[in-house]
């Protein structure tokens, strides 16, 4: 993610600022980065999050993904959305198992929506092994534009989800959603 995190400081920034201007719904985020090391951020109201920047996102080497859902999951309660943005694979995890997650995620049935969203490999096998629906898994061009589609599209399907009486659902995606994401260049 190092080539474009110009891209994803902007489009994450977008984002927060999306969901700051649905005044429907008080909204918390809770921001896990990680690479070898997991830093889990706590549950803050919108207008309080902290925007990414280069002093704060500084993406580089292996990925700790297992460990990072892991204690995401462990650090919150509520109705919650997990979004998961990779580029790789999952290859630095020393806490935590696939099987572990796959455990913790199936155990929260319906209460939470899991999305998963990989650039560059099959993030529908990494999803399948840590148990997230296949419906709420998609794969992305990994370009500036393309984090820009991958945002806002993020954006509003967390709006339409969080408008909706279910606390989750099994179609995070829908058709248009792939195609843009899947097509951009």
């Amino acid at each position: 993610m190092e080539k474009y995190a110009e891209a994803i400081i902007l489009g994450y920034n977008d984002f927060v600022q999306r969901l700051r201007s649905d005044q429907k719904v008080a909204y918390k985020l809770a921001l896990t980065l990680f690479d070898t090391r997991v830093l889990v951020g706590s549950p803050v109201a919108l207008k309080d999050a902290v925007l990414m920047s280069a002093e704060n996102y500084c993406p580089h080497g292996a990925k700790a993904l297992y460990d990072a859902i892991f204690k995401s999951i462990k650090a919150t309660n509520g109705k919650h959305i997990v979004l998961v943005v990779m580029d790789a694979i999952e290859n630095a995890s020393l806490d935590h198992s696939s099987r572990e997650v796959k455990h913790l995620v199936e155990s929260l049935g319906d209460k939470w929506t899991f999305v998963f969203l990989g650039a560059r490999h099959d993030p529908w096998e990494e999803s399948a092994k840590i148990g997230f629906r296949m419906g709420n898994t998609m794969i992305f061009r990994n370009t500036p534009r393309g984090q820009k589609n991958l945002w806002s599209i993020l954006a509003k399907n967390v709006m339409a989800l969080a408008a909706a009486s279910a606390p989750s659902t099994p179609y995070f995606f829908s058709v248009e959603d792939s195609d843009l994401l899947k097509h951009t260049i």
